[in-house]
């Protein structure tokens, strides 16, 4: 063969073999592509008012609507969190200002029991809260909770000073009589004692009172004088059922009434 076409052979072989080394990849591969997810829309529960409250109202769970609001839509109302009533152990939630139907309840309209304020809300223009400490066996008829209404009963001797000594040393001129009757309880107080080397753990309770100026003269008086008890108000004893002395419990002792006028004095 001669040699010149050898030569153009092996030159064609030659660059046809470049040329495919030139090519790109051609072998067609899977492409495995990721199924695109969308992200679930962020929502949150936004809590308006089916009808309006006038500052002070009770804000009552019936008068509440939960919604459920885009991202967008809320953050444009200043909200970037699901909005939630305050726990109140059964004491009512209060409107700090007045709201419209329809507005949103933002946590800063809302005065909680747990707001240092609570109970310039609660209490009535003409009334004043009053604090008494209790402990739990000073109250008669169960658990006493805010919005309740109670009678407060002294136990007073014209012999000694039953608020500072726990021992009557004498039956004569020992009563128990009610001071206040059908008062209301504005807030109850709780704070846990630890137990110590003398006396076991305990909890001590404050009950917040709403009174007139002439009851809280009153209490401040008988805190003084009277061991008191808080009892859970019937609202139609009268104060001569609820009262009673010595004479009434020992069969030997026969107390002296003695009537002055309209009241009586026991002795």
């Amino acid at each position: 063969m001669n040699s010149k076409l050898l030569s153009l052979i092996a030159f064609l072989a030659i660059a046809i073999g470049l040329y495919g080394l030139l090519q790109p990849n051609q072998s067609t591969q899977p492409v495995q592509t990721e199924a695109s997810t969308a992200s679930p829309e962020v929502v949150y529960k936004v809590i308006t008012l089916k009808s309006g409250l006038d500052r002070g109202e009770t804000i009552a769970r019936d008068n509440l609507i939960i919604e459920t609001w885009s991202e967008n839509k809320a953050n444009q109302m200043g909200i970037d969190a699901d909005m939630a009533i305050p726990e109140t152990n059964g004491e009512a939630l209060l409107a700090r200002r007045s709201l419209a139907a329809g507005d949103i309840l933002y946590p800063d309209a809302v005065v909680s029991p747990q707001s240092q304020d609570y109970l310039d809300y609660v209490t009535q223009a003409d009334r004043i809260p009053f604090p008494l400490e209790v402990s739990a066996t000073s109250v008669v008829g169960g658990a006493v909770r805010a919005g309740a209404l109670v009678d407060i009963m002294a136990l007073a001797s014209t012999d000694q000073n039953l608020a500072n000594e726990t021992t009557v040393r004498s039956f004569r001129g020992v009563s128990l009589a009610p001071v206040l009757m059908g008062v209301k309880v504005l807030k109850v107080a709780q704070s846990r004692q630890e137990a110590t080397r003398n006396q076991p753990a305990s909890t001590d309770t404050t009950l917040i009172l709403e009174l007139t100026r002439k009851q809280v003269a009153t209490m401040t008086i008988a805190k003084r004088i009277a061991q008191l008890e808080v009892h859970k108000s019937l609202g139609k004893a009268s104060p001569k059922d609820m009262s009673a002395n010595a004479g009434d419990v020992l069969d030997d002792y026969r107390a002296i009434t003695e009537f002055r006028a309209d009241t009586a004095v026991i002795k």
